[in-house]
């Protein structure tokens, strides 16, 4: 079997492609760096475990500004909790 060099098949197959303009040519490039742009920029997301901690912090912060502006908005829960709670502190006083 003869020994053909690197790039030998690659070249041969550039000589079967059809010619295509350099216009053509330079959109794939841009269409390739545009995507391997992305890959990249989504890659160091998922490396970067500060700017995720930030982002989970952020998260926790919005959940527990929602709980707060709900419990304003209906406080019963709270009063509930607070009266359930005294109701138990009584309860285990007179047991004793």
């Amino acid at each position: 079997m003869a020994e053909s060099k690197p790039g030998a098949r690659a070249a041969a197959q550039a000589t079967d492609a059809p010619e295509r303009e350099p216009e053509e040519i330079e959109q794939d490039i841009e269409a390739t760096r545009a995507q391997f742009a992305e890959t990249v920029g989504e890659v160091a997301e998922r490396v970067d475990v500060k700017r995720q901690a930030k982002a989970k912090v952020e998260e926790g912060k919005a959940k527990a500004s929602e709980a707060v502006e709900a419990l304003k908005r209906n406080p019963a829960p709270i009063a509930a909790g607070a009266a359930a709670a005294g109701l138990f502190v009584l309860w285990r006083q007179r047991r004793k």
